[in-house]
């Protein structure tokens, strides 16, 4: 026992002095290896630093301020402010399926064409049931709570027909439609946003793929202190027309954004060749010598903070962001339209012929309120227009108001609305009775003699004319 306890105890003291002799040898060695590694990795150190130095400036120089990258950011940001747009309609009553559009509208005015219509109230109902294609309008005027007229528009089977109530007892069969509202009202409820948003984005890789690097100009300048870098595609008639030509051929070619458009539009094949075909077809017609696609960016990261459009060195369109500001201007025919915006702030003006047409100023502007007051110097009037809407699950409401003062009248309109989504909708076909059809001359003799209100009855006759 004794003899196991002292070699154990040997063990142990031979194992101790063992570890400080390696442990020792190990720090000196050690901090050896360090003395002569630590220029190295000094130099390692700083090597890695530069290498990241020179890859920034890299990307910064070839990926970030390449021209070709300005210019293709600048057509990404044009897509995604359309694509937001295209959100937004599509969550919009007015592209269900089916859905109900009713308001009462009223008017008080000073003008004497119009003014026996002041004590009048319209009530207005819109239906439209896509699925059975078919829509309603029904209008009923109302002066003092007594019945002028209440007429009703239809839209049935791919005819139009005319229900003028107490005015005249019988319903009118019409060959065309009178109102402007066209069976194209029925087509605007089909389309499909997410493919027409999957479209988009493909017809917009198309496009960036098709911009060719060598037709691109770019410059620097400074407007009110801030720096710009504006990267420019300038093209002729003729280099205009191939380009054009290029992403139609691509569009065709793609498979899966032609599937898109042709489900965006419930359309086929066919019609969306047959459009993209009118679109070479007129490039050829173009009446300009030279167009230009002009964005600006600015910052470090070459952010896009404008757009420019030039059709033979004249303007057609701008925006341009500058800090907590931007100013957006369009230009057509004789008109030209500007929009300020400084600290979220906006106002605007419309030039005609070069002068001073319209000015307004937006006491508020957003997704739920416009509110303006402008004044018009061709013939000194001024007033407001007001629009508000107020959305809940199934539908939205809202006012929408006008006003006018001028040297020969007063006159204010006021619309409320509203609008609601639903699933059945009662526009049934038993209303129509094809043997009521009559003459339209003697519609007209019997209407001039019913009708309660001569400016009610000026307007169905214009309409049945």
């Amino acid at each position: 026992m004794s003899k196991k306890k002292n070699k154990s105890n040997n063990i142990k003291k031979n194992n101790e002095l063992e570890v400080k002799e390696i442990k020792s040898d190990d720090i000196e060695e050690y901090y050896n290896i360090l003395d002569q590694e630590k220029p190295n990795i000094l130099l390692k150190i700083l090597l890695l630093i530069v290498l990241f130095i020179i890859g920034i400036f890299l990307v910064y120089t070839f990926v970030i301020k390449d021209d070709k990258s300005i210019f293709s950011s600048g057509i990404n940001r044009v897509y995604e402010i359309s694509a937001n747009k295209i959100v937004k309609l599509s969550k919009s009553e007015i592209f269900n399926s089916q859905f109900d559009l009713s308001g009462v509208f009223t008017l008080n005015t000073t003008n004497e064409d119009y003014s026996d219509l002041n004590d009048t109230l319209f009530n207005i109902d819109f239906k439209l049931d896509k699925l059975n294609n078919k829509y309603l309008l029904d209008v009923e005027s109302k002066e003092n709570d007594n019945l002028q007229s209440h007429t009703k528009y239809y839209y049935l089977d791919n005819n139009y027909y005319l229900d003028l109530g107490n005015i005249y007892d019988k319903i009118i069969k019409l060959n065309s439609n009178i109102f402007s509202l066209d069976s194209n009202i029925i087509n605007y409820s089909e389309i499909n946003f997410n493919k027409l948003n999957s479209a988009f984005k493909g017809i917009k890789n198309i496009i960036v793929n098709n911009i060719n690097r060598d037709n691109l100009e770019t410059k620097e300048i400074n407007i009110n202190n801030t720096n710009y870098i504006v990267v420019t595609l300038k093209l002729d008639k003729s280099s205009y027309s191939s380009l054009i030509s290029k992403i139609t051929y691509d569009i065709k070619e793609n498979n899966t954004i032609m599937n898109n458009l042709v489900g965006a539009f419930n359309s086929d094949y066919e019609s969306i060749n047959n459009y993209l075909d009118d679109i070479n077809k007129n490039n050829l017609n173009n009446s300009f010598n030279e167009i230009s696609f002009s964005f600006y960016s600015s910052g470090i990261m070459s952010s896009i903070m404008g757009m420019e459009i030039n059709i033979d060195d004249s303007q057609v369109f701008k925006y341009l962001e500058e800090k907590d500001e931007s100013t957006l201007n369009i230009k057509y025919d004789n008109y030209e339209l500007y929009i300020y915006n400084k600290d979220n702030k906006y106002s605007g003006k419309l030039l005609k012929d070069d002068t001073l047409y319209i000015e307004m100023t937006f006491k508020e502007l957003n997704d739920d309120v416009i509110d303006l007051d402008y004044k018009n110097y061709e013939d000194n009037s001024y007033g407001n227009f007001h629009l508000n809407k107020y959305s809940e699950s199934n539908n939205t409401s809202g006012n929408i108001k006008y006003s006018i003062v001028s040297d020969s009248e007063t006159s204010s309109f006021n619309f409320d609305y509203r609008f609601e989504k639903y699933s059945d909708i009662s526009i049934t076909e038993d209303i129509i009775n094809q043997e009521d059809i009559e003459e339209k001359e003697t519609i007209i003799k019997n209407i001039k003699y019913s009708f309660p209100n001569k400016k009610l009855q000026e307007f169905y006759l214009k309409a049945l004319d």
